[in-house]
C-alpha cells in the first residue's frame, strides 16, 4: 500500500498570504500567480490535496 502524502500542512483557521506557481482551479474560480491571494488554511489544504503540493511557492500566517 503507498503511503498518501500530508496534505494538512497549513493550520485550518489561520489566513495566510499565498503564492501559487501556475493557473489552478478551485472551486468556481481560477487563481492565478500574478494574484495576491488571502487564503485560510483549510482551503489551502484543499487545494493541494486536488492540485498538488507544488501548486503554492509560498504560504505566509498574516
Amino acid at each position: 500500500m503507498t503511503e498518501r502524502p500530508e496534505t494538512n500542512l497549513y493550520e485550518p483557521e489561520v489566513r495566510y498570504r499565498v503564492r501559487l506557481s501556475r493557473p489552478v482551479r478551485f472551486g468556481a474560480f481560477r487563481y492565478l500567480p500574478r494574484d495576491d491571494l488571502r487564503i485560510l488554511g483549510s482551503a489551502l489544504n484543499a487545494m493541494i490535496e486536488e492540485n498538488g503540493a507544488d501548486v503554492v511557492t509560498s504560504a505566509d500566517k498574516f
